[in-house]
């Protein structure tokens, strides 16, 4: 399987671990599978809002090492500011864009290059022989291989689930 074959890698993987249930179960399916799984969460320091007390009772549970991340407003307005640059294809917005990045950069501290989120939970899970099927295992064969892919290829693979509908469609298309 690929998390089988991503612990033959080397340093093992980083999960970005919420609290909350996807991202648990990505951690536990690397543990199963045989990866040195180390968690990173990222704290707002926000008072009314913070995921690291859940993340950190998750990954106590779970017998996984866990980094708290502050990612605070320098840390944020610097990736802002990188991820919109004149030299990328379009300016970057997404609300979980800095928070991702920023973990990302902890997690390559650690030497950890593959990392996955919640949202990986789903095609490790349930989908994973539908997507994934006849890709390189290799994590660098397989970067290569799903960045050379068509947009049709992506979400012909994707459309293996079932059927989407239009605004599932478009959405992809997009």
């Amino acid at each position: 399987s690929y998390l089988t074959a991503v612990a033959k890698q080397g340093a093992g993987i980083g999960v970005f671990l919420s609290g909350g249930t996807d991202s648990a179960v990505v951690a536990q399916l690397a543990r199963i599978a045989g990866v040195k799984v180390t968690c990173f969460t990222a704290d707002y320091a926000f008072s009314r809002y913070s995921e690291f007390a859940p993340a950190t009772r998750a990954a106590e549970v779970l017998g996984v090492e866990h980094q708290r991340v502050y990612v605070g407003y320098p840390a944020s307005r610097r990736v802002f500011k990188r991820m919109s640059a004149e030299n990328m294809d379009v300016p970057g917005y997404h609300l979980q864009m800095t928070s991702l990045a920023v973990l990302g950069e902890a997690a390559m501290a650690r030497g950890l290059d593959c990392w996955f989120t919640g949202d990986n939970a789903g095609p490790l899970f349930l989908e994973f022989d539908t997507f994934y099927k006849g890709l390189p295992q290799d994590g660098k064969a397989y970067a290569e291989a799903t960045r050379t892919m068509s947009r049709s290829q992506f979400i012909a693979r994707l459309g293996a689930f079932g059927n989407l509908d239009w605004v599932g469609a478009k959405t992809l298309e997009c």
